[in-house]
């Protein structure tokens, strides 16, 4: 594995994987389970922006969404009603807009009763 040395001092040396994230998703969903029909928020207020790539910025610029149905969305909090009963593996992808920086998905799996 590659490693890039981002800090070094008489004290102590920052090394990371070449490869680490500049941002970290991390999604709320409530409630789960839900019931069809039910509104179900997804929120993506926990994700962080992080600095570990050089020139990349500590910002999140998107927040995309995929319901798991066929359905998705984008902002930093949105609300899904699902039409069927079932499991769904619902994702949340964020991104700091840069093309040459990586973005960050968490996914969750909700449960819906019919």
């Amino acid at each position: 594995m590659k490693k890039l040395v981002l800090a070094a001092t008489a004290a102590a040396v920052l090394v990371l994987p070449a490869s680490a994230s500049a941002l970290k998703a991390n999604m709320i969903v409530a409630p789960n389970p839900a019931v069809t029909g039910q509104p179900v928020i997804f929120d993506g207020s926990a994700s962080i922006p992080l600095t570990f790539q050089i020139s990349c910025p500590s910002v999140i610029e998107t927040y995309t969404w995929n319901f798991g149905d066929g359905s998705g969305a984008t902002g930093k909090q949105v609300r899904h009603v699902y039409a069927r009963g079932g499991s769904y593996n619902a994702t949340l992808t964020v991104d700091s807009g840069a093309e040459w920086c990586l973005d960050d998905t968490d996914a969750k799996t909700v449960t819906v009763l019919p």
